[in-house]
């Protein structure tokens, strides 16, 4: 789409003036919204989620959050509110590494955050890690991840 992977949320809603004033969150790729806690004392923040009709999902409690609303949250410097926009699918790995290298082998989890109309969409790039052998060689490995109907397809 040739926009950043990290951007102000009034890039993906423009139509939404409330957002214009909004400095302290910001979206992660297509799915994920962050408010990030920056200050050492910070017992809570104010979230925005935009999108009229549109769900997001807490990622650490799963909890389904109706949009658009602005909320307190309290807050700790370990707890950083994040949330997985509905009609999404993000994939993880869950084990904490000390390199991507120590990675390499371990599982994909699948976040299915199921949009209003029970529907989602998400994609997986893999390659090496080291070399340019995905452009030279094509050597990679790309799915396209749909949840639909109660079934799950790849392709």
């Amino acid at each position: 789409t040739g926009q950043p992977v990290m951007r102000p949320l009034w890039v993906e809603y423009p139509q939404d003036p409330t957002l214009y004033p909004i400095d302290d969150e910001y979206l992660l790729g297509d799915a994920l919204l962050v408010h990030p806690v920056t200050a050492q004392g910070v017992r809570g923040v104010q979230v925005y989620l935009p999108g009229k009709g549109e769900v997001w999902y807490d990622v650490h409690t799963h909890q389904k959050l109706h949009a658009p609303q602005m909320f307190y949250l309290p807050v700790t410097m370990s707890s950083i509110p994040v949330y997985q926009r509905g009609g999404s699918i993000v994939v993880r790995k869950e084990r904490v590494r000390r390199s991507s290298d120590c990675m390499q082998n371990d599982p994909y989890t699948l976040y299915v955050a199921l949009g209003p109309q029970g529907t989602a969409q998400g994609e997986l790039f893999v390659d090496d890690g080291h070399t340019y052998n995905f452009e030279t060689k094509g050597e990679y490995l790309h799915r396209i991840f749909r949840f639909s109907g109660n079934v799950m397809t790849a392709r």
